[in-house]
């Protein structure tokens, strides 16, 4: 077996309404959907836009995109679904495999999430606050 053998897995969107469409439609229906940012117990909640497993002989992460606005540092900070469960943000990537970049490139990059181990993450992220950190 090969261990340099990787692939990605399209797990969708919330904003896919035809198998044509592109992270272009989507980030557009993110930004008109009135439910894309929600409050709930006092915090600021980011509808996921798209979620890609990347799975490696070392096992699998999960990129989130996500308005960046979800905290701009969140690199080893953790993010928390609307549900209360927890999941360490590894590293911030940005994939385009065009040569025009485009509009929702820097808007909605992926937050690639550990610690899923079978967890169903839920619609919604928002960053753990500094403070909070035990």
């Amino acid at each position: 077996m090969n261990d340099q053998i990787s692939h990605f897995t399209l797990l969708g969107s919330p904003y896919e309404q035809t198998e044509n469409d592109t992270m272009d439609d989507w980030y557009e229906r993110y930004k008109l959907d009135p439910a894309g940012i929600i409050e709930l117990h006092g915090r600021v909640f980011y509808r996921i836009i798209s979620k890609v497993i990347y799975t490696t002989a070392k096992g699998k992460q999960l990129f989130c995109c996500v308005d960046r606005r979800i905290w701009n540092n969140a690199v080893g900070r953790t993010l928390i679904d609307e549900n209360g469960k927890r999941f360490m943000c590894c590293t911030i990537v940005q994939i385009c495999f065009r040569r025009k970049i485009p509009d929702w490139y820097f808007e909605a990059p992926e937050y690639v999430l550990e610690g899923l181990d079978g967890i169903e993450i839920g619609e919604y992220l928002t960053a753990e606050e500094p403070e909070e950190i035990r």
